[in-house]
């Protein structure tokens, strides 16, 4: 919504054709032109109900304007003056009256047509109960259905009159049903079924014509990348929100655990914030996800079906357009609290907590694109979330040790990112501390390696992502 109608072509030429910039910028440059959207081409294309963009009539021929840039010789339009006012839709009526005569088949379904529009169309197909009523031009139409017995009268819309006359009227079906059947046979026996049969034996020898061919996969996410990074620099009140909001949070998990000392509270005290920096870089992330991309499901998955791009390739284009949104504003939050906590400082820890909470977000990323793609709203999305983080965070490490879990749900953990995140974060802590500040707990506690074991039970994923840091 946030493109102007000139960058959204070039995206969409560089994602279906294959030609050179140049020739690329040309073709932009003539379908703008073909559909009459020169003037606003500069023009943000916005979201209805959201952002104020295009009208309607030019976005529905924007619509039209991407699939000429591969110069299909074939076009199916689906109810293309829907919505549209009568205006409106004569004039794209008018537009697709003239690429039919650029050289290339128009195919259109339309719902009671104006008048005007109506004789507008070359042919015209009219279908009754699954049969051909008429295929012919407007014209013949008229004159057709006044030899069945149904003339048009003057300043009458004959696309209204044959609508009605091929309808099912309730409590008459049998009539209605006779009426149609009747149509449909004069049609089929008569002159104009006679001429469409022949025209359909020509058309079933001839070669059938290859399909498009998709770009390469590196073409596809680079062009999908720069539309979404234009549209996240665009709306700059999300991310200035976000990094706000963590600085905030950053600032009171700072405040609350002020240089926290080493002691047998102040340990736990360092591993409750630990996991609270585990909780709160995946529910920002996850939850931020689930809010965006069900913006984005009807257009990827129109583009998809078009054969424009792989799934693939959104999402990898996705995931790294989030990166600056849902994990520079992360990093900002641990950059605030780290040294106000007293977390251990030294240039390798502080580089391993950031891979770390990297890793943790983009985590939290691809499980929320697949909850947003699976869910069919928001709110289903979110209600599924809340259970299934619930327990993956149980079975993280910090309210219960996890190898004392039941066996009917110690499994989860080696689902929970919380778990190899919190593991990890704490092996990066504790590293280098060899004992806590009292006689008791450094009595139970003999080295980093033994302190993390007793807290987690087993070895981990962190451990094995950590291990250079103890071959040291």
């Amino acid at each position: 919504g946030t493109l102007t109608v000139r960058e959204y072509l070039s995206i969409q030429a560089r994602l279906r054709t294959n030609l050179s910039q140049e020739k690329r910028e040309k073709r932009v440059n003539v379908v703008l032109a073909q559909l009459g959207l020169t003037k606003c081409q500069n023009n943000r294309i916005g979201v209805v109900g959201v952002r104020k963009g295009i009208s309607g009539g030019e976005a529905r021929r924007l619509t039209f304007a991407c699939e000429l840039l591969s110069n299909p010789p074939i076009l199916f339009c689906d109810e293309p003056t829907t919505g549209l006012d009568s205006f409106m839709a004569e004039h794209v009526v008018v537009v697709l009256s003239k690429l039919a005569k650029s050289g290339r088949t128009v195919v259109c379904t339309i719902h009671q047509p104006a008048s005007q529009l109506f004789l507008m169309f070359d042919r015209v197909m009219f279908l009754a109960s699954g049969r051909t009523a008429f295929f012919g031009t407007p014209r013949e139409c008229i004159d057709f259905f006044e030899e069945c017995g149904h003339p048009c009268p003057h300043n009458y819309n004959p696309a209204d009159l044959i609508i009605h006359t091929l309808a099912i009227v309730p409590h008459e079906e049998e009539a209605c049903r006779l009426r149609i059947a009747t149509i449909c046979d004069n049609f089929i026996s008569g002159p104009y079924g006679t001429a469409l049969h022949a025209d359909l034996d020509k058309v079933a020898t001839a070669p059938v014509p290859k399909g498009r061919r998709r770009v390469n996969f590196g073409i596809q996410v680079v062009a999908l990348l720069q539309r979404y990074f234009v549209d996240n620099l665009r709306n700059p009140t999300l991310a200035r929100a976000k990094f706000l909001q963590k600085f905030v949070m950053g600032l009171f998990v700072g405040l609350l655990y002020l240089q926290t000392p080493l002691t047998f509270i102040g340990i736990g005290n360092i591993n409750g914030a630990l996991f609270y920096l585990v909780c709160e870089l995946t529910y920002a992330s996850l939850f931020g996800i689930l809010t965006c991309i069900p913006g984005d499901y009807p257009l990827v998955v129109r583009e998809y079906h078009d054969g424009i791009y792989y799934v693939i390739s959104y999402f990898i284009a996705r995931t790294l357009s989030y990166l600056p949104l849902f994990s520079l504003d992360g990093l900002l939050m641990i950059y605030v609290c780290y040294w106000m906590v007293g977390f251990s400082s030294s240039f390798t820890q502080v580089l391993f907590a950031t891979i770390i909470s990297l890793l943790i977000e983009q985590s939290s990323v691809a499980f929320g694109m697949m909850l947003a793609c699976i869910a069919p709203s928001y709110a289903i999305a979110a209600s599924v979330a809340g259970p299934i983080l619930t327990l993956l965070s149980l079975t993280g490490g910090l309210y219960a040790n996890v190898g004392s879990l039941p066996t009917y749900i110690s499994w989860i953990q080696y689902l929970s990112w919380f778990r190899y995140g919190f593991e990890a974060f704490a092996i990066n802590q504790w590293n280098e501390v060899n004992g806590a500040n009292s006689t008791a707990w450094n009595d139970q506690v003999s080295g980093e390696t033994d302190f993390v074991m007793n807290c987690f039970s087993v070895p981990s994923f962190a451990l094995l992502i950590l291990w250079p840091r103890f071959s040291c």
